[in-house]
């Protein structure tokens, strides 16, 4: 494999895993959450978005 061919491969890839995050945050707002709390955080079962509680 060429080094051209492994940076156009990676360049697709980022392409790729943006778009997943874009889709990822919209089910997380989109969700009615139902979250597990924790001592410094909590997650929701449904998206798996975390809430920090403690810094």
């Amino acid at each position: 494999m060429k080094a051209q061919d492994i940076t156009e491969e990676i360049a697709q890839l980022k392409i790729h895993i943006n778009a997943l995050e874009k889709q990822l945050h919209q089910l997380q707002e989109e969700c009615e959450h139902e979250y597990i709390p924790s001592a410094h955080h909590e997650q929701c079962m449904k998206c798996h978005k975390v809430n920090t509680l403690y810094y």
